[in-house]
């Protein structure tokens, strides 16, 4: 196959991982109007629920397939049978799942009051046997993607304004929610057969995938673990306007370390063939220059947030959800953590094949964030989460760093650091001023957003920083091949 532009696959994977987690942002902000904190409590709870057997269900293979249908995507022979190896194996595993689940949600009484909502949600365990977004990723085929989660995204916000009226609709959202999600497997089948895959299987060969799939399950739980169980633990300790409260706080938080994270989140099938091929300064240079525009993005985005998270809440979600406006300011810096977590953990270990590395790392996190969350939720509930969580993926994101050295060594100027730090506190100035100036709390989010980012970038052109100049020479560089 034809190798992509890595710049095109980077914009694409972006906006493909902008909408994954704008999608229930967006839907958020709707539902919260309607459903008000009980019924996006509810929702968020059985969701959480749900997306543990989810995560078992899918072994590692969305990160693991993604590396092994890059290496093999030159031969149609090698690639029909590793796409076939891990769906057999994907598949049983969905099976297995989908039960237990079902067998949970009519075994324990906790669950028959909502189990309508609950047999909703578990839609999307089942629907798992479909998830072949790994297929696509590995092959670099970014672009479709992105059009194909477009369309289903926008899909489900139509019927979400249509269907979801009344603060009684809050399983028609929970469907709504299921079809954004599960939507894009089905129509990854269709398209699927312009590749003409033989479908072929060779249980023999499926063994050489399970020890790998079995370790990256590991490391997912351990992850998950400590993302998921923070909700988990105020599901069974706290109200459900609680659980809301962290949970709408939350998704703000995800969709930008997402966007942040997905610039680097295209290079692992690059990287894995840069491996191969043994071109190990070009794995060097690449990643260099991927945390240099992370760091331009993650500084002034945590800043921002931090300053302006009562505005940002009142008005993405309703004057309700004013209480959660200091779990925001907390949970800001978990895009840092998460931003270096993806890029040398999820990018660098898993090219290098330091699995374990990671799953020591994850484990960390996973076990400092339940003793944390132990601790701190029955005293400070959700801003004791938030506290737990940025604790925990801090002391991931520190081990992963230091365990990625042993492959690739970052070298990041401290003039660029200097600047890009200058450039963040004259912006943290002006919206500050904005914040104190302004009393309507729409008016004053808009004018902080837009006037910070533009005294931002205004003052990085002034200093030089090697983000902006970067930028604009590949835009000259464009314009002189045009």
């Amino acid at each position: 196959m034809k190798e992509k532009s890595l710049v095109k696959n980077s914009l694409f994977f972006v906006l493909y991982k902008l909408m994954y987690v704008a999608f229930p942002l967006v839907t958020s902000i709707y539902v919260s109007h309607v459903l008000f904190a009980t019924g996006v409590g509810k929702v968020a709870s059985a969701q959480n629920i749900a997306q543990y057997f989810v995560l078992i269900a899918s072994l590692g293979i969305p990160t693991y397939g993604i590396r092994e249908i890059a290496k093999n995507k030159q031969n149609h022979t090698d690639l029909s049978g590793t796409f076939s190896e891990l769906f057999t194996i994907n598949l049983i595993a969905t099976i297995i799942c989908s039960v237990l689940y079902y067998l949970l949600i009519f075994s324990f009484s906790e669950f028959k009051s909502e189990s309508e909502l609950y047999l909703i949600v578990g839609i999307s365990i089942v629907l798992n046997i479909f998830n072949i977004d790994w297929f696509f990723q590995g092959i670099e085929n970014y672009e479709y993607i992105t059009k194909r989660s477009f369309f289903v995204r926008l899909s489900s916000i139509v019927l979400l304004i249509l269907m979801v009226r009344t603060p009684e609709h809050y399983e028609r959202y929970a469907l709504i929610y299921v079809f954004g999600i599960s939507g894009n497997y089905l129509l990854n089948f269709i398209n699927l057969r312009k590749y003409r895959l033989q479908f072929k299987v060779k249980w023999s060969k499926i063994k050489r995938h399970l020890k790998p799939v079995l370790f990256m399950l590991c490391t997912t739980i351990a992850t998950e673990l400590y993302t998921m169980v923070d909700l988990t633990m105020l599901t069974f300790m706290c109200s459900d306007e609680i659980v809301a409260y962290y949970s709408n706080s939350m998704k703000i938080i995800r969709i930008i370390a997402t966007v942040v994270s997905a610039i680097g989140g295209v290079l692992l099938p690059r990287l894995s063939s840069y491996v191969m091929q043994n071109k190990f300064e070009e794995c060097k240079n690449v990643i260099e220059q991927v945390f240099k525009v992370m760091i331009f993005i993650m500084l002034p985005c945590i800043i921002g947030l931090f300053i302006i998270s009562g505005d940002i809440v009142c008005v993405l979600f309703g004057s309700t959800f004013a209480e959660a406006a200091i779990t925001l300011k907390i949970a800001s810096f978990i895009v840092l953590a998460l931003g270096i977590y993806d890029l040398f953990g999820t990018q660098v270990l898993l090219t290098f094949n330091g699995e374990k590395n990671l799953l020591f790392a994850t484990m960390i996190g996973a076990v400092s964030n339940i003793i944390l969350n132990a601790m701190l939720i029955p005293n400070y509930q959700h801003n004791g989460a938030a506290i737990a969580s940025v604790i925990s993926q801090f002391l991931v994101a520190i081990c992963i760093y230091l365990f990625s050295k042993k492959y690739i060594t970052v070298d990041i100027k401290k003039t660029y650091i200097a600047k890009t730090i200058i450039a963040s506190g004259i912006m943290a100035l002006v919206v500050l001023l904005i914040d104190k100036n302004v009393d309507n709390q729409i008016i004053g989010m808009c004018l902080s957003i837009g006037i910070g980012a533009i005294v931002y970038m205004g003052v990085s052109c002034l200093l030089k920083n090697d983000v902006t100049e970067l930028v604009k020479g590949f835009v000259i560089k464009k314009k002189t091949r045009e």
